[in-house]
């Protein structure tokens, strides 16, 4: 059984590593004109814990960390995280031509204590 995820106007096959769908959606982005794409890990409700159904960001980069955004563009992509996911993220987006943003690195004042 072929199983398939409808998004963004794409069929993607479930067997579809994260590389591949990287290149697809960067096809159809450039073939529609689209320079950016931001894929943040939320609901439409903004609920702190979501269900499977919504973690795009996921499926795409197969970063589970719960904070982070990724911009996805011609370029190497984008992450953007807190420090509690640096390793995480690092372990998980290898194989991936990437940029790592620490949010406490970039933004020193949300640093407490």
């Amino acid at each position: 059984m072929q199983v398939f995820l409808y998004f963004c106007g794409i069929i993607f096959l479930n067997n579809m590593n994260t590389i591949e769908k990287i290149i697809l959606l960067r096809n159809e982005m450039k073939k529609h004109h689209i320079d950016a794409c931001i894929i943040a890990n939320s609901d439409p409700h903004l609920s702190e814990y979501i269900a499977d159904y919504w973690k795009e960001r996921e499926w795409l980069s197969g970063f589970t960390g719960s904070n982070g955004v990724m911009l996805l563009m011609q370029t190497p992509c984008s992450l953007w995280t807190d420090s509690r996911y640096e390793l995480q993220a690092q372990i998980e987006l290898k194989g991936i031509e990437h940029q790592l943003f620490i949010l406490e690195q970039l933004f020193p004042i949300w640093q407490f204590g």
